[in-house]
């Protein structure tokens, strides 16, 4: 469930632009939960799609996504940790500057140098003017993530950060782009 995204909804064989844009909040979670039978889960995401740029020492990385999530994210998605940790429900209540790699990310800005607890800078790009580059803000790496496959070749350059940092010190103060949602499945 989302708002969809900005270019619409693929219908009848090809994709309808959306007139209007409805964004979520804290209240359409809240809503879904309480009116919808069998959601065991919700999930916030806020995604830039490779607006992102991570820098750790003399390489930097560009067109990283930015997902800021809630802390149960990786759990409805079937994310892995491979070590240290994910977002905390602490770190989103705080605003907290940390940090979770994709493995591709991981591999490419630190190659064998252990990540946890490292200082990376991330900066993003301003959504009024996509050329713009946001001033630079300093996270903490506190995890990485499994790779899904075999390998990193299809892995996405992706950063994990708390929904809550990403809106209010990265991103600037925007509506959710989604609400990842786990049902139960109905017994017969």
């Amino acid at each position: 469930v989302g708002f969809s995204h900005a270019w619409g909804e693929y219908k009848g064989g090809r994709w309808n632009r959306f007139e209007k844009i409805y964004p979520l909040d804290e209240g359409d979670s809240a809503a879904i939960r309480e009116n919808i039978e069998g959601v065991k889960d919700i999930a916030t995401i806020y995604e830039t799609w490779g607006g992102g740029k991570v820098r750790y020492g003399n390489t930097s990385i560009t067109g990283v996504q930015l997902s800021g999530c809630s802390e149960n994210y990786h759990s409805i998605q079937g994310i892995s940790i491979a070590e240290g940790r994910f977002v905390e429900a602490g770190d989103n209540v705080n605003a907290l500057p940390v940090a979770v790699l994709s493995s591709k990310l991981k591999e490419d800005l630190f190659a064998a140098e252990e990540p946890i607890g490292k200082e990376i800078v991330v900066a993003a790009r301003d959504r009024a003017a996509m050329e713009t580059i946001v001033p630079e803000v300093r996270f903490i790496v506190v995890g990485w993530i499994k790779p899904r496959g075999a390998s990193n070749k299809d892995e996405r350059m992706r950063l994990f950060i708390p929904i809550t940092t990403a809106r209010y010190r990265l991103l600037g103060f925007t509506p959710w782009s989604g609400l990842d949602i786990l049902v139960q499945a109905k017994s017969t």
